[in-house]
């Protein structure tokens, strides 16, 4: 995968909403990110996915679309 280019700080807000990770104490956070379509929202919460993964953390995803009309 592509370096994630220009959300550094919006990744970083991310990984403050769900918390640090201390050891003996459950780590639980949670963010909604929303956005028009198209500006990078999945790319963005796979990143995430991707460094809580690597530190051992779990992380689950939920993706909703709307139906048109």
């Amino acid at each position: 995968t592509a370096p994630l280019l220009g959300r550094g700080p919006e990744l970083a807000r991310l990984l403050d909403l769900v918390g640090p990770a201390r050891p003996g104490t459950p780590a639980v956070g949670g963010a909604l990110v929303l956005a028009p379509p198209g500006t990078g929202k999945t790319r963005l919460v796979t990143e995430l996915a991707g460094l809580l993964g690597a530190a051992g953390r779990p992380c689950w995803t939920v993706r909703v679309g709307l139906a048109p009309g």
